[in-house]
């Protein structure tokens, strides 16, 4: 199942021949609908009991998937760790914001998780259903994810991965103009979850 949203690469077009003869399930949108509310459409479109998110540009091995569901059985979610000792190649600013990242998270939430924003995981669908149904749409969605199902007490195990950053094509993410975007966000969820409403 592939989650597109607003492509205007052609991307939409590819996906849309390859449902057509594949085993491919193609959720189209013809706006930008954001992340976070494209990944939780697929959520809500898959039917099976376990369920497996990456990135479409699958920077993890092959061989880790199996290990990531085999995992489920112990614990309702399992997320990729690039910062627990195995091989991950990034760039050297990529890797100081996400320790400095990581660091705040920990910090406003209490979570214990080492890596949030790694775009692979893996879930037991009943466990984090009401956690899915109420993430925003925007580029928090993994770490609000994460919270939410950890304070509906939701267990969840971080697995070393081999991941390798994106060589090719340019990159929507900037280090410096997102680092203020996801701070201020980050402020604005620990805000929400202490003295707002759902």
């Amino acid at each position: 199942m592939v989650s597109e949203d607003g492509s205007t690469d052609g991307t939409d077009r590819i996906l849309k021949e390859l449902a057509g003869r594949e085993i491919i399930t193609h959720l189209h949108s013809g706006i930008r609908l954001g992340k976070g509310k494209a990944v939780r459409n697929a959520f809500f479109a898959s039917s099976g009991e376990r369920v497996f998110f990456t990135d479409a540009d699958f920077p993890m091995e092959m061989e880790d998937i199996p290990k990531m569901l085999g995992l489920l059985g112990r614990y309702n979610m399992v997320i990729g760790s690039r910062s627990k000792g195995i091989s991950a190649e990034r760039s050297f600013a990529r890797k100081m914001f996400s320790i400095s990242y990581n660091s705040f998270v920990r910090l406003l939430f209490r979570t214990g998780i080492r890596d949030h924003q790694c775009g692979v995981k893996a879930f037991r669908r009943e466990a984090v259903k009401e956690a899915f149904s109420r993430i925003s749409s925007g580029f928090l969605w993994d770490t609000e994810l994460i919270v939410r199902a950890k304070r509906e007490g939701c267990s969840i195990f971080e697995l070393p991965i081999r991941w390798q950053e994106k060589r090719s094509g340019r990159s929507k993410v900037s280090v410096y103009r997102d680092s203020y975007r996801m701070g201020k966000a980050l402020i604005k969820f620990w805000y929400h979850m202490n003295f707002g409403r759902d």
